[in-house]
């Protein structure tokens, strides 16, 4: 008998060269959207300090520059492409040879958002594999989170990957976050309305306003308006329940990758374990 995880290995070779080709490709992503995040963002600020008469005083920031992420959105493809091609490659490699070459196109990890669906999947594969691989890939399947309120990592990658085929992952937006909105020093007696934009901006966005009271000796009072603005790079997920998401990229890149990692592994072990 041989040692488990050599078999492993040695089986799932090409599907762990495709995960490292992925992890490689993340590791760029990860510098192309660091560069980005450094890049100063150009806002103009518009109020109505001029005009004497109205009891309120107002300003507001518009986001006057925007950022190109195609190449960020072309890597989150490759990444994206290379974990499922991985997932792939190790069913294909526990698939009985007679299999590839009559029903090619009908060898692939199964991504499930019913449980119906993969049990229709598994029924007509019933021959093809042992009980642990069915109970590990059952154990896989986004189905599982749905109703449960929770985001299922591989349907993320399931939804990703399905959009990369048919158009360029031009998903990487700026998302601002709410840092506690505008301060006015000193603060106008009758306390400071404040409002940010919390969501995905772009260049024209306003990202902040701010009114209070004006000040009783208009344009003798000195006033500082301190607006703190800080973004995130996110992009559009929909889950299986249908609700729109936008994701931060580098916290979904954190969750997926780890979760097909852990799908090749199992699903080569089970094989091995069904086999010996």
């Amino acid at each position: 008998m041989t040692d488990g995880s050599s078999d492993t290995a040695v089986l799932g070779r090409s599907a762990f060269l495709k995960l490292e080709h992925g992890f490689a490709i993340r590791d760029r992503l990860r510098d192309v959207l660091a560069h980005e995040q450094a890049i100063e963002r150009e806002y103009s600020r518009r109020d109505n300090s001029d005009e004497y008469t109205s009891r309120t005083a107002w300003a507001e920031w518009v986001l006057e520059s925007d950022l190109d992420y195609t190449e960020a959105a072309l890597l989150m493809g490759d990444f994206i492409h290379n974990l499922r091609a991985a997932m792939d490659h190790a069913i294909w490699a526990i698939t009985p040879k007679h299999i590839q070459e009559t029903k090619p196109t009908e060898v692939a990890f199964p991504l499930r958002s019913t449980e119906k669906s993969y049990t229709a999947w598994a029924k007509s594969r019933r021959q093809w594999y042992g009980p642990t691989v069915f109970e590990v890939l059952k154990s896989s399947q986004p189905f599982n989170a749905v109703g449960t309120g929770k985001l299922h990592p591989l349907h993320i990658l399931q939804f990703l990957s399905n959009t990369d085929k048919h158009q360029l992952l031009n998903i990487v937006a700026n998302s601002q976050v709410d840092m506690g909105g505008v301060s006015v020093v000193p603060e106008p007696p009758g306390g400071v309305a404040s409002s940010v934009n919390q969501g995905v901006v772009a260049k024209g966005s306003t990202l902040a306003r701010v009114e209070f009271a004006r000040p009783e000796l208009a344009g003798t009072t000195s006033i500082t308006l301190v607006p703190v603005f800080a973004f995130e790079q996110v992009f559009r997920y929909v889950d299986q329940d249908k609700a729109e998401h936008w994701l931060v990229v580098g916290d979904a890149m954190n969750e997926i990758g780890p979760d097909v990692v852990e799908a090749v592994g199992y699903v080569l072990s089970a094989h091995v374990k069904d086999t010996q």
